[in-house]
């Protein structure tokens, strides 16, 4: 079994067993958040107010810990339950990247485009192979790791 050092994820699932480190997708928290606010009986138009002041939270890379705990309280007092739950259960993941050194990315997005791109390319119109997509796969790694690098 391969065990990765370092894990960026959308949530939902306890991965502390297949990686060293795990990182929740910030991008993922704040547009997650949408949901839980709506069961917790937020109106449509206030969400984004909410979503807006976690991404601000999430995207402080000096006090953001200190403020995501400060936020959930803050929903707990509101009664927002569902959300503080949510962000709750996301806060040990969510600032894993400043801590732990190593980690090139804080959100699943450049592997959705990537995966995007690669599907782009691969429905011409004709199945590629298994192997085909695997050989892309590897130059488009190799390229996007290496940038910049003689």
């Amino acid at each position: 079994m391969i065990k990765p050092e370092r894990l960026v994820h959308d949530g939902g699932e306890d991965y502390t067993a297949v990686s060293k480190y795990t990182q929740r997708c910030r991008w993922h928290l704040v547009h997650q958040l949408k949901h839980y606010l709506w069961q917790d009986g937020v109106h449509h138009e206030l969400r984004g107010h909410y979503q807006k002041n976690l991404r601000n939270v999430l995207w402080d890379n000096q006090n953001g810990p200190k403020r995501l705990a400060t936020y959930i309280k803050d929903l707990e007092k509101l009664g927002l339950e569902t959300s503080a739950t949510h962000l709750k259960g996301a806060e040990k993941e969510a600032f894993t990247f400043k801590d732990k050194k190593g980690f090139a990315f804080s959100t699943t997005s450049p592997l959705e485009s990537e995966m995007r791109e690669l599907n782009r390319r691969a429905d011409v119109g004709a199945r590629w192979s298994e192997k085909g997509v695997e050989s892309i796969m590897k130059v488009l790694l190799h390229y996007r790791l290496n940038a910049g690098s003689t």
